[in-house]
């Protein structure tokens, strides 16, 4: 079976070497069925890349690891993909449930990209989707014009408006940002959110709900916020739905990143907890909730909202 061509020729150079392992791997065409599925796209960066080199060499280049860093902590680059595997097929799903044609021409934005962890992910879809990523880190954003050929990139304030147009996306997803962000902030990011979508347009976001809650109860090594601390504004959860705990001083693995938080405002930036109520309460005026999905990876929440016509 003939994958499609692409106009990008790193893309089209993975399309090919699929073809090649979807002829020689009947356990690999048994289990996806389709070698332009999206399931085999999935299997070729999770799986395929750790067995075939050529297929691992052909894929977009890899951050350095003081990029990473600034998105997931101390991570093996491996793992960095293949997590990045998986958030990104959990918003596909999103997205596909909530009725969402990837074949159809469309405007998509990775809000808070970052080094483009869900970004080459997405790089399946770069022939019929016109894909945008925006981040506050400027070094992510460099690096990501530099790496990949099939998106567009812009630097984004800490805090709104930015620079893209009134009604401009027809998607947007945002994996661990409003995890991140005090109210205000937040409670302003939706807002613009909703000014950048069009009418209809779709927006899936993540939310630490009563799931991250236990786990960082259970000791979770983080240390914004401790156990205890947690543990004593758990009234105040349950009844406002929000909670924010200010890193105030980030641990740092990498030196190059000590200037670069060094120049953060660490009081607008922590750990946030939010109830599913609080949604309904805060976040519908201009959306309409579409699906909730607590902790279908045993960590953060799915949200899918709708942008109202």
């Amino acid at each position: 079976m003939n994958l499609p061509l692409s106009r990008y020729a790193r893309i089209d150079r993975l399309f090919r070497i699929g073809e090649q392992i979807w002829d020689a791997r009947p356990d690999v065409r048994k289990a996806h069925g389709d070698a332009e599925s999206w399931g085999f796209w999935c299997w070729m960066m999770f799986s395929g890349a750790g067995e075939y080199e050529e297929l691992r060499s052909a894929f977009y280049p890899l951050p350095d690891s003081y990029l990473t860093e600034r998105v997931v902590g101390t991570m093996p680059l491996q793992d960095f993909v293949r997590d990045g595997v998986v958030d990104c097929n959990r918003i596909y799903q999103c997205l596909l449930r909530a009725g969402f044609d990837f074949k159809k021409k469309a405007k998509v934005l990775d809000f808070g990209c970052g080094c483009g962890r869900l970004l080459r992910v997405m790089a399946r879809f770069a022939d019929n989707l016109e894909i945008h990523g925006g981040d506050v880190d400027p070094d992510a954003i460099r690096f990501c014009r530099d790496a990949f050929d099939f998106a567009e990139f812009a630097d984004l304030p800490t805090i709104p408006p930015c620079s893209y147009g009134t009604g401009q996306f027809d998607v947007i997803c945002a994996y661990s940002v409003f995890t991140h962000l005090p109210e205000k902030v937040h409670l302003k990011w939706i807002e613009e959110l909703a000014r950048i979508t069009a009418p209809g347009a779709l927006v899936v976001l993540t939310t630490g709900g009563h799931r991250l809650v236990e786990h960082w109860l259970a000791g979770r090594p983080d240390p914004v916020p401790t156990p205890a601390e947690l543990r004593l504004r758990l009234p105040e959860f349950e009844e406002r739905g929000f909670l924010f705990f200010p890193y105030e001083k980030l641990e740092i693995s990498d030196p190059q990143n000590e200037s670069f938080f060094g120049e953060w405002d660490l009081s607008q930036y922590g750990m946030t907890f939010i109830l599913e109520d609080y949604i309904h309460r805060h976040w519908l005026d201009s959306f309409q909730l579409v699906s909730f999905e607590a902790a279908p990876d045993d960590w953060q929440d799915f949200v899918v909202l709708r942008r109202r016509g």
